[in-house]
Order: structure tokens, then sequence, then C-alpha cells
């Protein structure tokens, strides 16, 4: 047949004009001119020793090309226009395909694949490839039985049209890739569902399908989920969709779970992470815009104020997956452009600080009942975690919870109370301090949008103790660090006890030094409160008041094993909380009682008056060199104090980010939480000085936030 990269114009005296792509033309006599017109009208015999001669010559200079056995030159063109070689379509239309169950039906379809020359079986058992090809796959798959071998799953609109090529066993399944839709950002997807869609022809799904078959796409390590170039979307990379290690269909689904091996980590120069600043900030250009990402880019600065309100930190929003196990249009109105934010002393840092937040977010939602263990509390003994060892709710407030619950903040809400008796979904946490050793958590506490069912709502979950990171490591020591923030702040908060405040010049950071000169230039005065407990990490309160109205506090929280790194962190957080509290338009306080508490009546977020101020200088740095030596030290700390520390692994395999869950039963709840014993025994053996009738006025002020 011709080369369809030449076109051919007959001339007199049996002459032809020959064009090439660059419009360079050559004109041929005959005999070349006969066989180049027979060309065009179908295959010459090749009977004549002229023309065996002649073909020969031509398909040496590219002008002819030899037609396998059994390939018209219609179809051949057609693969030769998808830029495949005519002898590897010959191997792809003999293998042949069956049309997925889940495919909507599409006579159309089947008339692109045979006008490609492909083979279509009447059943996937005698096919080598299976094609699912839908409009909403997250959907498709939902009800979709597994494919047994090769199968190529193509979305052929919403707002990003992708393809990905699986093999059971060696590569993802079915059940992984919907799996992994389920982890992505659907509620981006909803947002964007008003503009028109982009839609595959049956003719352009026959061609990708045609385009994988002559490559052998499926027979490949990794199943990579690829947007279509032919589609006019936003830009989108591919990405991994990887392998579950629990999925029913293709992983180790009964196999006792793994611990965690917590290796050493050398931190990156300069820096409390393992993995250098640039290594996360490209990890979040990818992940931002990966198809199916689990986090999207926002505007920089907040929902209300522009980024220059912030100087001179850097704010940062993400849009975060809320992927649901069992979605219902309760939950998925709960938990619609879900956000994450982050902040730092530069865009980067507060670009990596938000995404890392969304990661942990969009991680820690209940993936499905696989690998979870599904028992009563009494069938596990000593082991099992009873959530209110966590939560440390009063009786009195799980009396009251109906009433309560009315009108409390969401985040104060009252769960039920848990029964044992009922059975329900278990995950294991493994001790921190005893490598191998573990307990069970019930899924309810431990992950978002748990499907309670028709058991008892005994626990709504929340992030404390929740982190990511460059390694298991560092989630984990963050996790475990935000957890003694928050127990010193409540043990604080609590007891109504006056510490003693920081020396501010000493803390040796531009940074620190920078908030607190524009915290002051808005006509601030600023304290950093010394609320360190018996663990021994250094945590601060930085509390900022206006001298001319004792209303409006900001608080900002910071815990470390490094002081001057938990000192930056709480002025951070003081700061973002005094500019959206003073900002004409800004969201107001995050705390409900700041706008109106007044200091002459809670002299506990005042310096203690009869204690020097605190050299930061002095205070001992407790961090090392090494991420799993810091992780270490925190624990045995906690230890030293009789509380043990335990690690969930949320770290899912569609995002590939490790996250930790750190569960330390026995710590202080940052919220409303009044049934633990812990605030008056630390009170009282510390001799920290409470201010009177602090019991009874434990929930006079709430940190909801």
């Amino acid at each position: 047949m011709l080369s369809p990269a030449h076109r051919l114009r007959s001339l007199p005296d049996h002459c032809v004009e020959v064009l090439d792509t660059d419009h360079e033309s050559t004109i041929y006599t005959d005999p070349t001119a006969s066989v180049l017109l027979s060309l065009v009208e179908g295959a010459p015999s090749p009977r004549s020793r002229t023309t065996r001669r002649v073909l020969r010559r031509l398909s040496r200079s590219g002008l002819a090309l030899r037609l396998p056995a059994g390939l018209a030159p219609s179809v051949a063109r057609r693969w030769l226009r998808l830029g495949v070689p005519l002898e590897q379509a010959r191997r792809a239309i003999d293998t042949p395909l069956a049309l997925h169950e889940a495919t909507p039906r599409c006579p159309s379809l089947n008339t692109a694949f045979l006008a490609l020359g492909l083979r279509v079986a009447d059943s996937p058992s005698r096919a080598t490839l299976t094609v699912l090809a839908a409009p909403d796959l997250a959907l498709t798959l939902r009800s979709a039985s597994p494919s047994p071998g090769p199968t190529v799953a193509i979305q052929t609109a919403r707002v990003s049209p992708f393809e990905v090529w699986l093999e059971p066993g060696r590569t993802a399944c079915l059940a992984c890739l919907r799996a992994h839709l389920l982890r992505s950002d659907r509620t981006a997807d909803l947002a964007e569902a008003a503009l028109p869609a982009p839609v595959l022809s049956p003719d352009a799904i026959a061609e990708r399908v045609a385009i994988g078959l002559a490559t052998r796409a499926w027979d490949v390590p990794h199943a990579l989920l690829q947007p279509l170039p032919s589609v006019p979307t936003p830009p989108t990379r591919p990405c991994l969709v990887q392998r579950r290690p629990a999925c029913p269909a293709c992983g180790r689904a009964g196999a006792p779970p793994r611990p965690p091996v917590l290796v050493p980590r050398p931190k990156a120069p300069g820096s409390h992470r393992w993995r250098p600043l640039a290594w996360a900030r490209s990890l979040a250009s990818d992940l931002q815009h990966a198809i199916g990402g689990v986090v999207r880019d926002l505007p920089a600065g907040s929902r209300t104020l522009p980024p220059e309100a912030y100087a001179p930190l850097h704010v940062r929003r993400v849009r975060h997956a809320a992927p649901l196990a069992r979605p219902s249009l309760t939950a998925i109105r709960a938990t619609t452009g879900l956000t994450a934010g982050g902040s730092g002393g530069s865009p980067a840092e507060a670009t990596v600080a938000a995404v890392f937040e969304g990661i942990e977010r969009a991680s820690g939602f209940f993936p499905g009942a696989d690998g979870f263990r599904f028992a009563h509390a009494g069938a596990l003994g000593e082991d099992a975690v009873v959530p209110n060892a966590v939560l440390q709710f009063s009786d009195a407030q799980f009396e009251t919870r109906d009433a309560w619950n009315r009108t409390a903040h969401p985040f104060l809400r009252v769960p039920e109370r848990f029964d044992p008796a009922r059975p329900t979904h278990w995950v294991q946490a493994w001790s921190l301090a005893e490598p191998g050793a573990f307990r069970w958590v019930p899924c309810g506490l431990a992950f978002y949008a748990y499907p309670f069912a028709d058991q008892p709502t005994y626990a709504y979950a929340d992030s404390n103790g929740c982190a990511s990171g460059s390694c298991l490591e560092e989630a984990a020591l963050y996790g475990a660090v935000e957890l003694v923030e928050r127990d010193s702040v409540a043990l604080w908060h609590r007891s109504r006890s006056q510490r003693p405040a920081l020396d501010a010049a000493s803390i040796d950071s531009p940074l620190a030094q920078s908030l607190l000169a524009a915290t002051r230039r808005r006509g601030r005065a600023v304290e950093i409160l010394d609320v360190s407990t018996e663990i021994g990490l250094a945590t601060f309160v930085a509390v900022s008041v206006r001298p001319d109205a004792p209303h409006g506090v900001a608080l900002g929280f910071g815990a470390h094993l490094s002081p001057r790194t938990a000192a930056e962190k709480a002025l951070q957080e003081m700061h973002l909380m005094a500019v959206e509290t003073d900002h004409p338009d800004g969201p107001g306080s995050a705390f409900d009682w700041a706008e109106t508490v007044c200091l002459d009546d809670h002299p506990f977020l005042l310096p203690h008056p009869g204690l020097p101020r605190i050299d930061l200088g002095a205070l001992p740095d407790l961090t090392t060199g090494d991420l799993r030596d810091d992780l270490d030290a925190v624990v045995a700390r906690l230890a030293a104090a009789g509380l043990s520390a335990y690690l969930i692994d949320q770290t899912h395999p569609h995002v590939g980010v490790p996250t930790a869950r750190v569960v330390v039963p026995g710590l202080v709840h940052f919220w409303r939480r009044l049934g633990g014993a812990r605030v008056r025994d630390v009170a009282t053996a510390t001799g920290w000085q409470t201010c009177s009738s602090a019991w009874e006025a434990a929930d006079a002020l709430e940190l909801t936030t």
C-alpha cells in the first residue's frame, strides 16, 4: 500500500506527482507511475518481474509499505495514523478483547473496534484484554465485578478523562483502582461539574485501546493512571495506582498486619525533617497536579483575607479529599470543600505545611473494613483500648449529652457511651516503646467518617495526634509532640494556673522577632507563657491582647524538642489569630470567648507576677541529629510519666506519604473533657498555682480549635 505520508496526483502522459509531508514534489513516469497508481486503488499483483522490482525500490524509499497478511489497506492506514508500525498492529489485531460488563452498551464502540480490525469476544474468559470504559469510573466501580486478566479502564467524561492499564497479580486491580479513586479529590470534580465535561468518542476510546494493545501497555510493573493527552483538560500529571496490601481481590486479605519498622532517619541539613525542603516542595507540586490527587492548590491567604494581610508570615491553603467508605448525602455535604492550611517564613514552607496537613486529613478517613478486626471488646481482653481512655468524658457529660449537643460546637459534641458488648472494627496500634507489642483501638476513634451503622456513635474522631511527614518516624514524632502540646495547654487551661513568661528578647530567631515586631505594630502586647509539664517537652502559649481594650485575646500554641522552634510555632499561631481577629474582613477569633473575655477575671492568661522571666537559651534543647532518636526521647519521657504511646500507621498506599496517628491513653484532651484525673494530679504534683474554683469553672473558656 502507499505510505500515508505521501499524496499522489495524476499527470498527463502516464505520469504521477508524489507530495511528501514537507510538500516536496517528485514526478514519476512508467512503470513506476503505474505501480504507484495501483497502490492507491489496491495492492498490485506481484507476478510481473518489473512490478516486483519497482515495489522493492518504492519500499526502500518509504513510498510503499508491505501489508502483513490479513491487514486491509483501510485498516492499516488507521493504525499508521496512530503511529503504530504495521507488524505491531498485526499482533494487536490477533489479540482478542472483551468489554467489561460494567461498560455501558454502545454499538458505535463495537463499530469503532471493527474499523481498526480488532476482535471483540463475547466473554472476558475468551479474551486477552478486558475493556472497561465509563463516564465516571469511581461510580461504576462500586458495583463492578473483578476482571481476571489484563484490563484497561478508561474514564470517558468528568473533568479529567484518563486511562489505566492493570494486570491483577502483578499491578493493582479494579478493586485497588476503586479505592484509589475514592481517596482522590471528588469534591473538586463536584465543584467543576457545571463546566462542559469533555467526552471521549467511541473512535477515541478504540484508538486508546489499540495503542495499548500494540505496545502491551499492561505488561509493566506498576499501574499508571495516565491523563489522556488528546483531551483539553486542566494540566494534570500521571500518578501510580498502588496495590492495596489488604485488597480482597489481589492483596493479602486475612494475613496478620505487619508492625511498622522504625529505622534511623538522619535529618536534612538545617531542618527538622528527613527530606530537604526542595523534596517536599516537589512532592507538593506533584500531589497538587496529579490526576485524581488528594490535594488541590487554592489561592494564597485565607478564605477572606489576602496573603499580604499575614505579613511577615506566608499562608497557604489546599483543598483535600474526603474519601468516604460508605457515601451518604449527609456525609458528602459535611465533607465537601474541606481545606487545610499552613504557614511559614517562606512561600515554600507554607505550601509544604499546607500540603502535609491536607494529606494527613485525607489519609485519616476510614478506608473500608478490609484488614480490620470486627469483634466486641471482651474478645480482645486487656489489649482493647476503650474510647474513653482517650476521650476522657465524665459521667455527667454522657448523662447530659442530648441537651448539650443541641447547641454545642461540633468539636465539643459528646458521643454515646461505648458498649463493650457491641462489635465494632478494631485497628492495631503498635507500641512505640516495645517493638512488636500492640493494642486494639476502635476504628470509630481512629478514623474519620467511620460508618457506625447500627452501632452506638461512641466517638467523633479528630486530628489530635495525627501528622504526615517525609518518613514514618517524622510523622510519628510530630503526632506525639502534638499530643504533648495539647495536654500541656489543657492542663494550664483547666487548672487556670498562672505560669512564668519567656524573656522575648532571648529568642534567637529572626522569624520570632519579626512576628513580635509585627504584633506590636498592630497595637498589641505579647506574652509567651511556659506551660511545660512534668513530661519535660518545651511547650509555650503566646498570648496577645490589646492594652486599650482587654478583649480580643489571640492565642498560639507550640511544642517541640527545640525550645526555639516551640516558641516560633506559638508565635506563628498567635499571629494568625491576631490578624484574623483584628482585620475588618477577617473571620474573627477562633475561640468563641476570645472577643469578650476580660483579663481581670482570667489572670491565668497573664504571666505569674511572682516568677522571673525565663531565658530561652537556658532551656535544654532535646533535639538530636536523627528523627528516630528524637521520637525515642519523647516516648521515653512519656513512659517516665506513666504514659504509653502507640502508633497507627495511616499511610495510604495510593497517596504514599507517611501518615501517623499517635494514641497516648491518659493524656488530657485539648477540648472539653471533664472525666480524667490528670489535671488535678499533675497540678498538685508539680505545685502549679491554681485559681480558686478552677475545677468548677473548667468549662468556662473552651478551646474549640
